[in-house]
Parts: C-alpha cells; sequence; structure tokens
C-alpha cells in the first residue's frame, strides 16, 4: 500500500535542446506544481527534499541515479491493476477502463485537464536520506503544422511511503 506523505511544490527545471527545438543552449526556470514546460531534448528537475532538505535531481537524462521506475499508468505496461489504481488516486487521475476495437481489455489512467494523453509515472528517492517520491506526469507531443514544442505537464510529485521489495515485485510482474 502507497500512502502519500507531503506534495513537493516547488521545481527547478533545466532543458537541454533537441535536434530540432529552436534553443541551441539550456534553459532553466523555477516552476510550481503543477504545471508544464517545453521539453526539448532532455529534462532534469530538482527539488528540496521534504525530509533532509538535500536537493533531490530526477529527469530523464544520461546519469539519472535517482530514478528506480516507472513508465505508463496503462495496464499493458504495469499488470498489476491494484498499484496501478493505487497511483492513480493518489494523484486524482481519472480512470479508462473498457476494450478496444479487439475485444482487448484496457485500463490506464489520464488527467482529467488534459484527456487525450495517458499519464506516467516515475519512482526516486533522495540519495541523502533514501526518502521515496512519486512523480506524475504526461507528455505532449507537439504538432507539426503549424510547428508547436514538446511538453511535459508534471500533474505532482509527492512524497510516498511504501514497501519497495514489494512495489518492485509487483512492478516488475510482466505477464
Amino acid at each position: 500500500m502507497i500512502t502519500g506523505k507531503a506534495n513537493v511544490h516547488n521545481v527547478m527545471v533545466t532543458v537541454w535542446p533537441g535536434r530540432s527545438d529552436s534553443f541551441k543552449t539550456s534553459r532553466s526556470l523555477a516552476m510550481n506544481l503543477p504545471g508544464s514546460f517545453n521539453s526539448g531534448g532532455q529534462w532534469q528537475l530538482v527539488h528540496k527534499c521534504q525530509h533532509c532538505d538535500a536537493d533531490v535531481t530526477i529527469g530523464n537524462g544520461v546519469g539519472n541515479t535517482n530514478y528506480i521506475a516507472g513508465g505508463n499508468l496503462h495496464i499493458a505496461s504495469l499488470p498489476y491493476q491494484p498499484l496501478l489504481d493505487q497511483i492513480g488516486q493518489l494523484f486524482n487521475l481519472e480512470l479508462v477502463s473498457n476494450t478496444d476495437s479487439n475485444g482487448k481489455f484496457i485500463h490506464y489512467y489520464n488527467y482529467p485537464k488534459q484527456a487525450l494523453t495517458s499519464c506516467s509515472f516515475i519512482y526516486y528517492k533522495c540519495q541523502q536520506c533514501n526518502t521515496q517520491y512519486l512523480m506524475c506526469y504526461t507528455e505532449v507531443s507537439g504538432r507539426e503544422r503549424p510547428p508547436e514544442p514538446d511538453s511535459i505537464y508534471i500533474i505532482g510529485i509527492m512524497e510516498v511511503a511504501f514497501d519497495e521489495a514489494a512495489f518492485m515485485e509487483k512492478f516488475n510482474n510482466k505477464r
């Protein structure tokens, strides 16, 4: 069982450009959560640990040492439905449960304010004190015509508490 303890409210975002981005150097900005930013080629968030006040870093770039697990909040990528549901409920996400055109069961979470995109999560820890965090976000691909940048919408980052071994067993239980 995942227990939500406290929300992270402020992060520092750094974005490095991708090949098709119009900006050519990294950009940093302070951001309140929830919030969005143009994702570029790589991105990194830094926030203060709720427990020890150390800087905690997470992102999609190389050397992301705090990352432990993550993926889409979809039954195909996280097949243990109770775990999927716990994460969805922590962040007040909208459940979509149905069958697709082939009769296959689908079950995923999306953010009601961006209903066309499913949500993803990252589980990570503070390297100083091992405080556990879950981050929930959506990725929105830019359109080609007119061209728009790709963006990340951070729904929230929450300090959590749970049995990591049990979580990882459920997370790794692929069908």
